[in-house]
């Protein structure tokens, strides 16, 4: 019922590690993707030869050169089940959520996406093996629009335009009709990754309900050392954006174009708002490049306005929705964290 895709790049010793990690513990497909240059998927392949695996599984290399949705596009080729759930090399799905999430769809005709709650840890160096520490729960920062569950893509598109959106399954189990679409766009209408996430986050409320289920289904490794750089304000990329969802929006609606578009520009208003807002920063960042203290002083006062100005109005999106469940603990997830600290030593 269900092919995990799990896409990898010069990482052997994360793939040895994740595979490990599932064998016993998933019973469906596994295809791994990999990008990797060639010294590198030989390593891949020496590591992965003396490793007895539980699931059906297949190796699939791509050249370095081969964009990631193209990869994504092979993989979907290759898959005869109707749900997908895509893999990340340095993450732990845990062991009962995929098949908690397929009863749910399965269940639920009308819903076409399940996750939950994740945690995230440590292992210094950003490193395979070693300790691994500082689990954390990764508490949602805009509940809102992270419950879409409401009867029509309308109201969940409302839902969502509440606040600047999150990616709410891109790591989750889904149906593959959603997931193909959203690769099919992607790669026709040449997104970048940034925005291909932008896509599915606006794609997937058009095509079902969202669920969020309330448990810890996910550990997902993060680097101390790596300050991800804010999305970038594209207006070309947003047009399309704006016109694909529109589209989308009217083959499941009875809406004109002048109002599917009103809605969608809705749902996407605090979205382009942050990314202004995030192209604004920038611009100050080079403003300060002269390294002087009173300009220092004063890029940060105006970029500590700017926040303010951007934040202003959003304050009823982190309110704490009633439909939200509540927070699990880290001891809810106590014996899992305790699984994926054993699997972060080397096996070596």
């Amino acid at each position: 019922m269900l092919t995990a895709v799990l896409h990898t790049r010069n990482r052997p010793e994360f793939l040895e590690r994740a595979l490990t990690y599932y064998t016993g513990k998933f019973r469906h497909p596994i295809l791994v993707m990999d990008g990797s240059d060639e010294p590198q998927f030989a390593r891949t392949k020496q590591l992965l030869s003396g490793l007895k695996l539980s699931f059906p599984f297949e190796l699939v290399h791509h050249a370095p050169s081969t964009p990631f949705y193209e990869r994504l596009s092979d993989a979907l080729r290759r898959m005869t089940t109707p749900y997908v759930m895509l893999m990340a090399d340095d993450d732990f799905y845990f062991e009962s959520w995929p098949d908690k999430a397929l009863d749910y769809l399965e269940r639920n005709s009308s819903c076409g996406v399940v996750y939950g709650h994740t945690v995230k840890f440590e292992v210094e160096g950003y490193r395979p093996y070693g300790d691994a520490s500082k689990f954390e729960l990764s508490v949602p920062t805009n509940p809102v629009a992270r419950w879409l569950e409401h009867p029509t893509a309308v109201e969940r598109l409302n839902e969502l335009g509440k606040s600047p959106w999150n990616t709410h399954g891109w790591y989750a189990v889904q149906r593959v009709e959603i997931f193909q679409e959203f690769i099919s766009t992607a790669l026709s209408e040449n997104l970048d990754i940034d925005m291909g996430e932008r896509l599915l986050s606006i794609l997937q409320p058009i095509r079902g309900t969202i669920a969020m289920l309330d448990t810890v289904y996910l550990a997902r490794q993060f680097d101390a050392r790596l300050d991800r750089k804010p999305s970038a304000f594209d207006a070309e990329a947003l047009e399309k954006l704006e016109r694909i969802s529109i589209d989308a929006l009217r083959s499941v609606s009875t809406l004109d174009y002048r109002t599917a578009r009103q809605v969608v520009q809705d749902c996407m208003r605090p979205e382009v708002r942050q990314l202004e807002a995030n192209e604004r920063r920038a611009k100050l960042r080079i403003d300060s490049i002269k390294n002087l203290p009173v300009i220092r002083q004063a890029a940060r006062t105006v970029k500590t306005l700017l926040n303010r100005v951007g934040s202003a109005g959003e304050s009823s999106a982190e309110i704490r929705d009633p439909r939200f469940p509540r927070l699990p603990s880290l001891e809810e997830a106590s014996s899992e964290i305790r699984t994926v600290k054993k699997y972060c030593v080397s096996p070596r």
